[in-house]
């Protein structure tokens, strides 16, 4: 009897269970969308900012959810974040929200600001009302006057000392919102104004006197109550001479590199406040410079070069770990009394981490559409492709394969320069880079070429030459000319670790179906 009454039970609670799992809705797509300023006026100079926020407050996932935008700016954003209207749009998991801020640059003046968004989905959805949002925020234009001194930094201080004041200097500026002009020019205390002109930022364009060059400082603002500018002049860079120079050609990862810095003033007048800026960051192979004292842009005053005079120092730093992905360290520095790169030397030192080895490849294609990018019959067969090291020393050598690809193997870690041999060279007669990388596979790179002067093959006899004897020649590694199909990604798997995925997933679905026979 007690069996029974527990059997009475699970069926009761079957059935009361039964109309719960019957009204149970399917899954589905509700895409929202918000978007708000972060505030509710702005003057027209100042920076705007709106917040864009894309949910999904469905229980399905959202597919190629894309965005497309309308304003009175104009404004385009910068970045989509993988929501543009003209690609594949963005998968949103449910209850997925992506929260995106985004800086808006007013183009030309409106008194109002509106920006709309509207989002689409490839799945039909429960509510398209949230699709669309919108925003609006006051806009205000103001005008006021730019007030500023120009100076010429004599002493190297960066600061306006008596005597340095440079006058009846022609300044021209250009900024503002709305966009405007002015033209004035300085008094003998070196001062210049420019009156009402709008608001905002203004470059400016100093006609100075022989042996002067403008530097950052000449940007100035033009805002109601603002305070007077101070504008710098350095003295000119252009006589400067410096190298870079590290004690040894070679290192390994972790090696101290001792580096000397050699500056030389070529001129007839003192040059003070000299610094270095060098590339930072632009690779994990690029030392910095940023541990050279006194010669630190941006950090420190400078240093001074009299006139004639040749001046060392000597640094350290430690070869970075990005050394042995690229094969050797560089840094590169600009030497000058003010920031342009366009004064004082630019100079470059290197040397080699050897160790790393590693494969890229390529197809050569002739661009007919001009879409930048290779298409069906587009490609160059049959061209023979080489690598030159910075010695001029062929490293490498392969041949484009009827679709235009090409494949060099195991070699150095390095940057080599790219050749062609034939009628064939790189658009525009540019210069080509190839990097290849320690323990790592760079493929379907393109090149796109076009006919030029032929270009000799360097491993041919020269005309004439008679053969010396059997001595064969040093033996230069040799590329393969296609690794696979060119539709065949390199994922890094190889085929036994497909042949094992391969056999798990068979033996999933054999306990599967057994499972399934078992409750059927």
């Amino acid at each position: 009897m007690t069996r029974l009454a527990a059997v009475l039970v699970v069926l009761v609670a079957l059935a009361n269970a039964a109309p719960a799992l019957a009204s149970a809705e399917p899954a589905a797509v509700d895409v929202a969308v918000t978007v708000s300023f972060d505030k509710q006026a702005y003057l027209a100079y100042e920076e705007i900012t709106a917040t864009l926020v894309v949910t999904n407050n469905g229980t399905a996932p959202a597919n190629r959810v894309t965005l497309v935008h309308d304003t009175n700016g104009p404004f385009q954003p910068d970045q989509w974040h993988g929501f543009a209207p003209d690609t594949g749009g963005m998968t949103l998991q449910p209850g997925e929200r992506v929260v995106w801020p985004i800086p808006v640059r007013l183009q030309t003046l409106v008194d109002v600001l509106r920006l709309s968004f509207e989002a689409h989905t490839s799945d039909p959805e429960t509510d398209t009302a949230n699709n669309t949002a919108s925003a609006e925020a006051v806009i205000t234009a103001r005008t006021a006057d730019v007030v500023g001194t120009l100076y010429g930094d004599r002493d190297g201080d960066r600061q306006f000392d008596q005597g340095e004041a440079l006058s009846g200097v022609l300044v021209q500026g250009n900024g503002g919102m709305p966009y405007g002009e002015f033209t004035t020019r300085t008094d003998a205390g070196g001062r210049f104004v420019a009156e009402d002109v709008p608001e905002g930022s203004y470059a400016l364009t100093l006609s100075l006197p022989g042996g002067w060059q403008q530097d950052e400082s000449a940007i100035v603002d033009a805002v109601v109550g603002g305070e007077p500018a101070l504008v710098r002049a350095t003295r000119d860079s252009s006589a400067l001479r410096g190298s870079i120079t590290f004690d040894k050609g070679t290192y390994h990862v972790g090696e101290v590199v001792h580096e000397r810095v050699t500056l030389t003033n070529t001129s007839g007048t003192d040059l003070s406040g000299v610094t270095a800026r060098c590339v930072e960051g632009a690779g994990p192979n690029t030392l910095s410079g940023l541990g050279w004292g006194d010669l630190v842009h941006y950090e420190a005053a400078g240093v001074a070069v009299r006139a004639g005079e040749t001046r060392t120092w000597d640094f350290t730093d430690v070869v970075p770990s990005g050394g042995h992905l690229y094969g050797f360290i560089t840094i590169t520095c600009w030497f000058s009394t003010a920031f342009r790169y366009d004064d004082g030397p630019a100079v470059t030192a290197r040397a080699e981490v050897p160790g790393g080895r590693g494969s890229t490849g390529g197809v050569l294609y002739v661009d007919r559409d001009e879409d930048a990018g290779p298409d069906p019959g587009e490609a160059v067969p049959d061209v023979k492709v080489y690598l030159v090291d910075g010695t001029g020393a062929i490293v490498a050598r392969t041949r484009s394969d009827a679709t235009g690809h090409f494949l060099f193997r195991d070699l150095p870690a390095n940057q080599y320069a790219m050749r062609l041999v034939g009628p064939w060279r790189a658009r525009g007669g540019v210069d080509v880079r190839l990097s290849i990388f320690a323990d790592a596979f760079m493929g379907e790179l393109a090149f796109a070429v076009e006919p030029g002067p032929n270009q000799l093959d360097i491993d041919a006899p020269a005309p004439g030459a008679v053969p010396t004897g059997d001595v064969p020649p040093e033996p230069v590694p040799q590329a393969s000319a296609v690794p696979h199909p060119p539709t065949l990604a390199d994922t890094g798997a190889d085929v036994a670790e497909l042949t094992a995925f391969g056999f798990l997933l068979l033996v999933v679905g054999m306990l599967l179906v057994s499972r399934r026979k078992r409750f059927s």
